[in-house]
Formats: structure tokens, C-alpha cells, sequence
């Protein structure tokens, strides 16, 4: 956030347990406060610093927690909501109640914008050694869902090898929509296209018409749109649809609207497409792509992402209807060694949590056994978490049996894995 958002006192602040801005608002009276607007892993949240709880006028303390924390941000908003609401607090301190009308009115049409920061920070840690990709995904959907009437639906296409989270990324940002920003109400729908190689499947994914077997059961995909037009729906391994999948989806991504062959219970033969979020996934002709950003050392570079992948893919010949209509192509980068090291100590992480552990300590002998069985496979990340799960499970209901209970140390006992306490 740009901090002309704040008062000129405004002082930006970092610790290892959040990072904000402290500022000063005086009420008319003169009295001073002084607010943390606090940015954490799940949003934008505001602390009052000064003055304490002992000394706040009692006009004011109905509206603190016992944390300090205005009671008002019962879920996280964006930087510049929550600074206006700080604003309103100090000169109005008497209004019974903020609601959602106050909410919306200090935030003009505005107010549930995501805060691309917040969404970026949440996704990359997820997905580890594709950084440039998830920004763009990251950013690029956040200017999506920002469009009050979008003419298309916005459509992104994820190249690169198996296994570098493609589509991990994808599922991703749908949950921190899910779970940060709630009221934009965005659903998430997985397609495998690898399902529909056949021209009969056709209909499985947009219905079938009068008369025949199905007509008048609605799809997951036909479901979905027509609960809500705000989806991020995953196309999963694209270059395995059958041509007539991919004819189907030509109207979609030129007009932003479904045909159907059965009618809607409103009546209606169509889906409106164009607040949702598509992102196909593939792993064509990455190599050659992969090259030629290597040699430009440009996989930061989105103009020159996307004239390369529309290059290489035309140059092919793979799927000439559908790559003049793609808006962005996103990147994913095959992992080098420190990435699969970081992928692998994430996972270990992950599965301790599962047995109500945390890891203090995993040597780097752990990390190393496990990655040298999964090089011997070079399918990416998609192995690890299986890997990790066959290894660690055993050691970690060791470590349950004789009552290990909290923090804990993972080492290597031979071929297995051993657990003390920490």
C-alpha cells in the first residue's frame, strides 16, 4: 500500500511477528492515538498502541478488545478500508455499531478489492521456486476481479514441466480467495481434461441436448457457473482434450458466455462467464520455451513470456484456434536442487502438523535421502509428498507410541527416519 494512503507521521514498521504502519490520528479535542495497522498472513488488522487500555477515555472503550484491537475488524480488510476506519473510530467514538453499510460507504464501490500483496505472499509460500509465475497469476487475477463489468472472462495458460505446481498454484489462489476474501464469494472448480479424449464426453462437461441421456442432469461445470459466475476454474492438462472440447470453449473465451443444450431453471440457454478466472495447464513444448527464456533470462519478463510460449506454440502447431485467444501465458520453471530441498523440508512440516508435531529440528541428512530417491524419478514435486509420507509416517507413530508429544527432531537412522523429542 502507498503510504500517502496515511498521515505524514505514518511510520512503516517490521518484526518478525507482523509488519505495518504505527500513525498518530488526534480527535477534536486533541487527544492523540496512536493505531498499528498490522499486516499479517491474513490481511490488514489495527491495534490501538497508544494510549493504553488503563488510560483510554471511557467514551472510547467500548469499541477495544481486551488485546486493543478495534472490535470493528472482525475479518481482514484492505490496508486503506482499515486506516479509514481508524479515521471514523477517533471522530465518532458514540456510533453504536459499524456495519457493513459503513463498511462499504468509507470504501465507495471499492471495498472488498483483494489486496494483491496479501494474496501473493499467502500463494508463493504454498508454492515454492516459481515466483515470477505466481505474481503474474496473483496480480493478473486481482485486475480481474477488480472489473466491475469485464467483457471476458480472464484466461491464463500455466506451461511447464510436470510436477512445478501448475496447477497446485491455481487450486491455491482459490482457497486464499475462499478463505481471506469470503464476500467476493469466488468457488473453485478442477477439470481434467485428460477425461474428455473422446468427442462423446463432450456433453459429461456442458450437458447433453433434448432427448438424450442426461438432459436434464447439470454438469459440475454447469452447476458451478450457474450458482455464481465468480469461479477460478482449473483446465487441467489441456493438450489432452479432444478437439471439440476445445470448439466448445472458443464462444467462452470469445464472448464470455456458455451455451447450453439444456435450459437453466430460469429458462435460460446461457452462462455468463465473464467474472470468472480460467487457467489451463500443459506441458507442451515447454522445453524449447524453457530454452529460449533462459538464453534472454527473461522469465521475469511477461511480454516476453507470452511472445515466446505464442511463438514456440504456434511454430508447433499446437492448438492454433486456441492461441491467438490466450491473454497470458504463465511460466513454471523445472526445479533446481534448493527448490526440491525447500519442497521437501515443507513437506516433512506438513505431515508432523498432521500428527499434531512441530518440527524443530530436521537434519540435513533427512532432507538429503529423501531427495536422492526422488531424483532418481525427475517427475518434479509431485513424488515428494508420497515420498515423505512413506518414510516419516512410520518414525512419526514410533514417536506417538512412546509419547513424544510437541516440538521434535527428525533424523536419519540408516535407510528410515528417527524422531526424538526437541
Amino acid at each position: 500500500m502507498a503510504t500517502k494512503d496515511f498521515p505524514s507521521n505514518a511510520e512503516y514498521v517490521k518484526t518478525n511477528e507482523a509488519e505495518g504502519w504505527v500513525y498518530s490520528i488526534y480527535d477534536h479535542e486533541g487527544r492523540e492515538f496512536t493505531f498499528f495497522l498490522c499486516y499479517s498472513n491474513d490481511g490488514y488488522r489495527i491495534k490501538l498502541v497508544f494510549p493504553d487500555l488503563n488510560n483510554l477515555p471511557n467514551l472510547y472503550q467500548s469499541f477495544i478488545d481486551s488485546n486493543g484491537n478495534i472490535k470493528t475488524l472482525s475479518r481482514p480488510l484492505n490496508s486503506k478500508i482499515a486506516y479509514s476506519l481508524s479515521v471514523l473510530w477517533v471522530a465518532n467514538p458514540n456510533y453504536e455499531e459499524y456495519t457493513e453499510e459503513v463498511i462499504k460507504w468509507i470504501s465507495d464501490a471499492n471495498s472488498f478489492i483483494p489486496d494483491v500483496k496479501i494474496i501473493f505472499d499467502r500463494v508463493k509460500n504454498e508454492i515454492l521456486g516459481q515466483e515470477n509465475s505466481v505474481e503474474m497469476l496473483c496480480q493478473t487475477a486481482v485486475e480481474h476481479i477488480a472489473k466491475v463489468a469485464p467483457n471476458h472472462p480472464l484466461v491464463l495458460v500455466a506451461v511447464g514441466p510436470t510436477g512445478t505446481g501448475k496447477s497446485e498454484s491455481v487450486a491455491s489462489l482459490a482457497k486464499v480467495l475462499q478463505e481471506v476474501y469470503p464476500e467476493l464469494g469466488y468457488g473453485f472448480v478442477r477439470i481434467n481434461l485428460s477425461q474428455y479424449k473422446e468427442s462423446y464426453r463432450v456433453s459429461e462437461l456442458f450437458g447433453s441436448p433434448p432427448g438424450y441421456v442426461g438432459y436434464e442432469t447439470k454438469t459440475n461445470l454447469v452447476q458451478a457457473l450457474s450458482a455464481s459466475p465468480k469461479q477460478v476454474i482449473l483446465w487441467d492438462e489441456l493438450e489432452k482434450a479432444h478437439p471439440l472440447v476445445i470448439t466448445a470453449l472458443l464462444s467462452l473465451l470469445d464472448n464470455g458466455s456458455l451455451l447450453l443444450p439444456a435450459p437453466l431453471e430460469d429458462g435460460r440457454f446461457y452462462l455468463d462467464c465473464r467474472h470468472a478466472i480460467f487457467v489451463f495447464t500443459t506441458n507442451l513444448v515447454w522445453e524449447p520455451i524453457y530454452n529460449a527464456l533462459l538464453v534472454a533470462n527473461s522469465f521475469g519478463n511477461p511480454d516476453i513470456v507470452n511472445k515466446v510460449c505464442q511463438r514456440h506454440f504456434t511454430d508447433a502447431g499446437q492448438l492454433p484456434e486456441l492461441v491467438g485467444r490466450l491473454r497470458q501465458f504463465l511460466f513454471f520453471r523445472p526445479l533446481d536442487e534448493f527448490t526440491e530441498k525447500a519442497i521437501i523440508l515443507q513437506s516433512v512440516n506438513k505431515l508432523a502438523k498432521e500428527y499434531d508435531l512441530e518440527v524443530s529440528n530436521c537434519n540435513d541428512d533427512v532432507i538429503s535421502i529423501i531427495y536422492e530417491q526422488e531424483r532418481e524419478k525427475s517427475l518434479g514435486a509431485r513424488p515428494l509428498q508420497s515420498i515423505v509420507n512413506r518414510m516419516l509416517s512410520p518414525a512419526l507413530l514410533v514417536a506417538l507410541h512412546k509419547r513424544i508429544r510437541g516440538y521434535v527432531n527428525i533424523y536419519r537412522d540408516g535407510d528410515s527416519l528417527g524422531i526424538t523429542q526437541a
